[in-house]
Formats: C-alpha cells, structure tokens, sequence
C-alpha cells in the first residue's frame, strides 16, 4: 500500500452503544459521507488495515460508522485513537476542494512581490480561506475570484490582488 494513494479523514474518537458502533472525528469535512468506497482503513502498528462499510452517517461534526467485524463495545474500544482513511479514488470532492488541496506551499504574489506562501487552508460553508504568514503574523486570505487573479500550477504561484487593511486584520 502507498500512502499517496490514501485520505487521512480523521481519527477514532470512542465507541458508540454495544453493537460496535464507533465516532470518528471528521478533521476537514471534506469529502461526501456517501463516498464510493465499500472499505476504510485503518492504521494499526503502522499498517492501514481495511475495513468493511457496514453503515456510515453524518454525525454532529463527526462520523458514526459500523464495521464488519467490529461487533461489540470491546471490539470498537480497541480503535481507539486510531487514524482512519480512505482511498482516495473513492472519495467524491467538491471540484473547489480538490483545487484548494492542490495549492499548499505555492507561492502567493501580489503586486509582482513574495508576500508569503500557502501554508494551509480553512473550508467553511460560506468562504474557503488559504492560511498565509505575513511579517510574522498568520493572514487568512479568501479563496475567491475577487481576490486570487490566476494561479499557475507550473511555476506554482497565486498571483492576488487583496483588499486594502487585509494584512492589518
């Protein structure tokens, strides 16, 4: 197995009743629940082991799954704290999220000046922010047409034109 070719979507946060039933913390909400897989895997002793889907729903801001065989509370509680992934050509993203993953670490230019890079990202429901440090201090920037001008993924640069007193926020 190569890790590439794997999501980390979260880690197991505690069992759930006594039927095996275990929360998964969801750490981006990135991909739809409803995924194309029929397996998920999970990391035990440095291997990812799969696991049968039995049953996977939204859950607050997590994940409540139903394994094959996990089928008791003994069972679900041994995962515990165990980092869970998917495959990645079974995951369904949005379109805006696969081009935001792709931008870590690029460049961000304004004015034909380095003003920091792309050190991380925030998806939020009504605005995705790239995460930038300017003088030393952490900017958010939103991801939109407004602001980002081009992106070119060659030289791998984000050319933006941000509005005045962003940086001073």
């Amino acid at each position: 197995m190569i890790l590439d070719d794997y999501y980390k979507i979260g880690h197991i946060i505690k069992s759930i009743g006594f039927k095996g039933e275990i929360l998964v913390n969801d750490y981006d909400k990135k991909f739809d629940h409803k995924s194309n897989g029929k397996f998920l895997y999970l990391n035990i002793d440095e291997a990812l082991i799969p696991f049968k889907i039995e049953k996977i729903i939204a859950f607050k801001n997590n994940i409540r799954l139903k394994l094959e065989d996990v089928n008791n509370k003994n069972d679900a509680s041994r995962l515990k704290e165990k980092l869970v992934f998917l495959k990645k050509s079974d995951i369904i993203f949005n379109k805006e999220e696969i081009e935001i993953e792709k931008i870590l670490n690029f460049e961000i230019i304004e004015k034909e000046k380095k003003i920091g890079k792309v050190l991380d990202y925030y998806e939020k429901k009504i605005q995705s922010l790239i995460v930038t440090e300017i003088d030393n201090k952490e900017v958010l920037i939103p991801y939109n047409n407004n602001i980002i001008i081009k992106i070119d993924y060659k030289l791998k640069k984000i050319f933006v034109d941000l509005p005045n007193g962003l940086i001073d926020i």
